[in-house]
């Protein structure tokens, strides 16, 4: 059959129309309804979630073997078994079935894993995961080292699924939308004319997020591989003077917790607000917790002048690495008796300010996570002055703040 005729035409193209209005209709995107919408997006993420367990390349620098599936961010052997009890440590993960966070209790073994390294370039850790500390500058590098791998493989697989969701919503849209074609013009005109492979696009704001999402990511990667990848790599090489700062503090209160992942904070400068991003770690042992940061060399000032805000006041390191596991990173581990003494209604205002995103580190947490720890400091530490005791009460104002929170979210 030829060229279709000018009727022909008018009637596929008015076809067309429908169709597009009935697969875009109600938000619905070409889903026939919410349900096979979560379906569908659930199914992408459990598929991503299965590729994040098996073994990927190493991602050390030229290296073509195959990694482990678990390479330890945060060493089992030193702050993951200090905190851990009957071989657990507690997290905070999203469930999906809920759509909301939950506490989950993982084995030492798989807590703060991920598929990093092969079995060769797992052993530069060796050494200090064998002293359970982190005694010389290279260690901290060298852990700060697959912290950065850790993100960078995250968000790798975040940008995969995104668009693996684009891509595969663009041929339900095509196949949903042929599908209706041909129950307005039959299966034989589509054939005669040759519809089938006709695209069901349009800009819509899921496309649009889907879209920006994956920009997003592309971009962190890229500055994740940049400003801290090719820095640490040099410097663990020894071929070049590694462009970052770090800042380390001990405290000898042992916390609970154990933390390594990435957190961002802005600054105002003469161009206008400057966002300075930080990696963290949160080191506890029997000599008490080392905290240490890194940022770019050019923003030592700015995490100076954060630091400082902290550091330099009673319990202000607790308080700073609480902020960090609400308004930081996610990566972190609690020991299980601490988690358990935080009521319910508390555990939930905990995973409510950890959904929002509006905040940053340099936002200081209000609440207290750790009660214990601040009511038996704040009992020994003698205020040098004023000033000094009132940041002590307003410490323990945090504790009986928490301590007011009885709503547990229906």
């Amino acid at each position: 059959m030829g060229a279709p005729d000018y009727e022909n035409l008018q009637k596929i193209a008015a076809a067309i129309d429908q169709v597009h209005d009935e697969l875009f209709a109600q938000r619905d995107l070409g889903f026939i309804n919410a349900a096979e919408k979560k379906e569908f997006y659930f199914e992408r993420v459990k598929r991503g979630d299965r590729r994040w367990n098996r073994t990927h390349v190493c991602m050390y620098p030229s290296c073509t073997s195959r990694s482990i599936k678990r390479s330890h961010t945060l060493p089992r052997s030193g702050p993951l078994e200090r905190i851990a009890e009957n071989g657990h440590v507690i997290t905070v993960e999203f469930d999906r079935a809920r759509g909301s966070l939950a506490a989950a209790a993982v084995g030492v073994r798989e807590a703060s894993t991920f598929p990093g390294f092969c079995v060769t370039h797992e052993g530069m850790f060796r050494g200090f995961e064998q002293n359970k500390e982190l005694r010389s500058p290279i260690d901290h590098v060298l852990q700060f080292f697959r912290i950065v791998c850790r993100e960078i493989r995250i968000r790798e697989s975040q940008a995969t699924t995104m668009r693996e969701l684009a891509t595969d919503h663009r041929l339900l849209l095509n196949r949903r939308g042929t599908e209706l074609l041909k129950k307005k013009l039959g299966d034989e005109f589509v054939r005669a004319h040759k519809l089938g492979n006709l695209e069901f696009q349009t800009i819509n704001e899921w496309h649009a997020n889907v879209l920006s999402r994956i920009e997003d990511l592309e971009g962190r990667i890229e500055d994740y591989r940049m400003d801290f990848f090719e820095p640490l790599r040099s410097e663990i090489e020894g071929t070049d003077h590694v462009e970052l700062t770090m800042l380390s503090f001990s405290t000898n209160v042992e916390t609970p917790v154990c933390l390594g992942g990435r957190g961002n904070f802005y600054c105002q400068s003469p161009e206008g607000k400057r966002e300075t991003i930080v990696f963290g770690q949160v080191w506890p042992s029997a000599a008490g917790t080392q905290v240490t940061l890194l940022a770019r060399a050019d923003h030592h000032d700015d995490l100076a002048t954060y630091v400082n805000a902290f550091v330099t006041r009673p319990l202000g390191l607790l308080s700073l690495i609480e902020s960090w596991m609400v308004h930081g990173t996610d990566h972190w581990f609690v020991q299980p008796s601490a988690w358990n003494a935080l009521s319910t209604a508390r555990q939930q205002q905990l995973f409510d300010d950890i959904m929002d995103d509006s905040r940053n580190i340099g936002s200081e947490y209000p609440f207290s996570i750790f009660d214990s720890i601040r009511t038996s400091v704040s009992a020994l530490h003698v205020p040098k002055d004023v000033e000094e005791a009132d940041q002590i009460e307003q410490e323990l104002q945090k504790v009986e703040r928490s301590r007011s929170i009885t709503h547990v979210r229906a």
